[in-house]
C-alpha cells in the first residue's frame, strides 16, 4: 500500500476513535487562549495554546499550526526568546505550507536580534521579505533586516549573508543592504557601484522603493549627518508608553525633515522595560560617534542608572518623563523635560505664600516615598517664605481619614482659639479635645489658610468628599494628579477654587491641542495621547537646538543651559539657575466654576 494512502487510513481511524468532546475542548481552549492573549495575559495564553497543541496528535489536530504559532507569539512577549527560537524551528519543520510560516520566521528573527545573534537574525528576516505574501509583513521584515545591518553588522558580515541566502532574490536583498551600509559609512562611491550593478535586476516594488530610498539618502549626504539615540521600552510591560513617545518623536522628525539643514536620524534601541538593557544601550550609544544625545528612558529608575554613564561619557541625556527629585544633580549632562516633584511643590508653595498671602498650611499625603518627598519640598518652601505648616498627616487607606482629619482639626482648634477674642463656644481640655454643647464637626474651622493634597489620581474620589465632611473653611492646593476635567467636574462642590501645580495642560478646548490632534490623526490615522505629544515636543526641542548650530555633545549641553523658554503643545520647557537640568516651567492652574484657568505658566 502506498505511504500516502496508509497515512490517510490512519488519520481516518484515529478521527473515528477520538470523541467529539476532545475536539470541542480544544476549540474552547483555543478561544479562551486568544482572549487572554488580547488582554496581554501572555503566560495564561501560553499555557492554553500549549495544551491545545499537545492535546491531539498533529495529524488530526485542526488547531495544531494555529496553537503552535500562538505559543511562539506568547513566548516572544514573555521574553523567552530561546524558547521562541526552538519552537519556531519545530514549526517550520512540521508545517512547511502553513500560512503562518512567514510570521513565525519573522518572530524567530526578532528573538535572534534580541539575543544578539544579528547575522542569523538578518538572514531570517530577508527570507521573510522574499517569501511573505502580505505586504505589511514584508515591510516589517525589511525594516528589521535594515536595522540589524545598519547597527550591528560589518561589511564583512554582510558578505556572509550571501552564503546563507536561499535564492537569487535574497542575494539582491543582501546587495541592497550592503549599499545602504556603505552609504552610512561614508563610502558613497562603493554604494553607487553596488546600486548600479543591481539596478537592472530588481523585480519587486519593495526592492525598487528600497533602492530609491538609498539613492535619495545619498543625495542628502551633502547635509551633515547627526544621530540621536532613543532608548525606550518598545516591548515588555511598559511598551505602550514607550511606543507612544516614539510615535511622537518620529512624527516630529518626519514632519520637519525636509526643512532641516542637517540630516538627522534616530538610532532606536528597545530596552525591553529592563534596566540592565538601558545601561547596556547607554554604553552602546555613547560609543556611536554620530550620536550627540540620548532621548529617554521612560522611568526615573532607568534614568538614575544611566546618568553616571552619561556623565562619564559626556553625552547629554534628555528624559521626557522622569520626575524623580535629584536626578539632574547626578550629572550636568542630564536634563529632565518634566518638572520634578520638588519643582512642582516649590512653584505651588511659593505662589501660595508670595502671591496669595497664605500663612498657615496643613498637608495630607500618602505614606510613601512620593508623598513624603513632595510634602518635604512643599514644607521647606513654605518655611523659607515665612509661612507655617501646622500639621502633616500621612495615610495608607484613603477611604478612612478620620484620625488624620481629626488630628488636623485639633491643631486648627488650638490656633483658632489663640487667635479669636470670642472663646464662648471653643473650650479646650489638656488633650486638645473640643468641648461644645453639640457635635464638634458643626464648628467650621478657618485657622488653616490652605490644605496641600498631593494624592494619587485614584484616591481623589475617596478624599474629596471627606474634605467637606470635616468642615474646614480653607483653600485647596493639589499636585498634577488632580488635573482631570471629568473628576474635577464630578466633585466640584468639594474642590471649587482648587489650585493645581502641573507639568502640562491638555484641554479639549485648547486650540493648540485640537489643531495638533487633527493634524496628527490626518497623517497617521491614530489619536495622540499625552505621551505622544511629549515625544513630539521632545523632538521639536532637539531639532531647534541642532538647527541653531549645536551639533556636538558639548555644544548641545551648553546651549540647553542658556536657552530661553521653549513653548510646546501642552507643556513648556525652561531651565533655571535654582536647579540646573530640571524644567522649571510649572503650570499653576485654578479650577473654578467648572472651568480650568491658567494662573502661571
Amino acid at each position: 500500500m502506498k505511504v500516502w494512502l496508509r497515512k490517510i487510513l490512519i488519520l481516518c481511524v484515529m478521527a473515528c476513535l477520538l470523541p467529539v468532546s476532545v475536539f470541542a475542548s480544544a476549540r474552547s481552549l483555543m478561544e479562551e487562549g486568544l482572549k487572554e492573549f488580547e488582554r496581554d495575559n501572555y503566560y495564561d495564553a501560553y499555557l492554553m495554546f500549549h495544551k491545545v497543541f499537545h492535546q491531539l496528535p498533529v495529524d488530526v489536530n485542526p488547531y495544531a499550526s494555529t496553537s503552535l504559532f500562538m505559543v511562539i507569539r506568547s513566548l516572544y512577549f514573555l521574553d523567552r526568546h530561546e524558547d521562541v527560537i526552538s519552537q519556531a524551528g519545530l514549526f517550520t519543520d512540521t508545517f512547511e505550507e502553513s500560512r503562518y510560516r512567514g510570521d513565525v520566521l519573522y518572530t524567530k528573527s526578532a528573538s535572534l536580534m534580541k539575543t544578539g545573534r544579528y547575522l542569523p537574525a538578518v538572514s531570517f528576516a530577508l527570507k521573510v521579505v522574499y517569501q511573505a505574501e502580505r505586504e505589511s509583513l514584508q515591510r516589517k521584515a525589511l525594516e528589521l533586516a535594515r536595522e540589524g545591518t545598519r547597527q550591528f553588522l560589518s561589511p564583512e558580515e554582510i558578505k556572509t549573508l550571501k552564503a546563507l541566502a536561499g535564492s537569487r532574490a535574497e542575494m539582491r536583498g543582501v546587495d541592497l543592504l550592503m549599499a545602504e551600509k556603505m552609504k552610512l559609512k561614508g563610502d558613497v562611491a562603493t554604494a553607487q557601484q553596488i546600486l548600479q550593478s543591481v539596478k537592472t535586476s530588481l523585480m519587486t516594488l519593495f526592492e525598487v522603493n528600497y533602492y530609491n530610498q538609498i539613492l535619495d539618502g545619498m543625495k542628502e549626504e551633502k547635509r551633515a549627518q547627526i544621530d540621536l539615540a532613543v532608548i525606550l521600552p518598545l516591548s515588555g510591560p511598559e511598551r505602550s508608553a514607550g511606543k507612544a513617545l516614539l510615535d511622537g518623536m518620529l512624527y516630529a522628525l518626519n514632519r520637519f525633515r525636509h526643512d532641516l539643514l542637517h540630516n538627522i536620524s534616530l538610532v532606536v534601541l528597545d530596552n525591553e522595560s529592563d534596566i540592565l538593557k538601558s545601561i547596556e544601550y547607554t554604553h552602546s550609544a555613547a560609543d556611536m560617534k554620530d550620536v550627540i544625545a540620548i532621548l529617554g528612558p521612560l522611568s526615573s529608575q532607568d534614568a538614575i542608572a544611566m546618568a553616571p554613564i552619561c556623565d562619564f561619557e559626556k553625552i547629554p541625556l534628555f528624559t521626557p518623563t522622569a520626575t524623580r527629585d535629584g536626578l539632574s544633580a547626578l550629572s550636568s549632562y542630564v536634563f529632565q523635560l518634566n518638572p520634578d516633584q520638588d519643582e512642582r511643590a516649590y512653584a505651588l508653595a511659593s505662589y501660595a505664600v508670595d502671591s496669595l498671602k497664605y500663612e498657615t498650611f496643613a498637608i495630607l499625603a500618602p505614606a510613601d516615598d512620593y508623598g513624603r518627598r513632595i510634602s518635604d519640598s512643599f514644607s521647606r518652601t513654605v518655611a523659607r517664605s515665612g509661612g507655617m505648616v501646622i500639621r502633616r498627616e500621612w495615610f495608607s487607606d484613603p477611604n478612612d481619614l478620620k484620625s488624620q482629619f481629626m488630628n488636623i482639626r485639633k491643631e486648627a482648634f488650638t490656633l483658632q482659639a489663640a487667635d479669636t477674642l470670642d472663646t464662648t463656644n471653643i473650650l479646650l481640655d489638656p488633650e486638645l479635645e473640643l468641648k461644645t454643647p453639640g457635635d464638634s464637626l458643626k464648628i467650621t474651622l478657618n485657622a488653616i489658610d490652605a490644605f496641600y493634597l498631593p494624592i494619587y489620581h485614584d484616591q481623589i474620589e475617596s478624599v474629596a468628599p471627606q474634605l467637606a465632611y470635616y468642615n474646614f473653611d480653607t483653600h485647596l492646593l493639589g499636585d498634577g494628579n488632580w488635573l482631570d476635567e471629568g473628576l474635577l467636574s464630578r466633585y466640584r462642590r468639594y474642590v471649587n477654587g482648587m489650585i493645581i501645580s502641573a507639568d502640562h495642560l491638555m484641554l479639549e478646548q485648547d486650540p493648540r491641542v485640537s489643531f495638533f490632534r487633527e493634524e496628527y490623526e490626518n497623517q497617521t490615522g491614530k489619536t495622540p495621547d499625552r505621551l505622544t505629544i511629549y515625544g513630539y515636543e521632545t523632538m521639536v526641542l532637539m531639532l531647534n537646538l541642532i538647527e541653531n548650530g549645536n551639533t556636538t555633545r558639548e555644544a548641545l549641553r551648553l546651549a540647553v543651559n542658556n536657552m530661553g523658554e521653549f513653548r510646546g503643545v501642552i507643556r513648556n520647557v525652561r531651565f533655571s539657575k535654582r536647579k540646573p537640568g530640571v524644567n522649571a516651567a510649572v503650570r499653576l492652574l485654578e479650577f473654578r466654576n467648572n472651568t480650568i484657568y491658567t494662573l502661571q505658566e
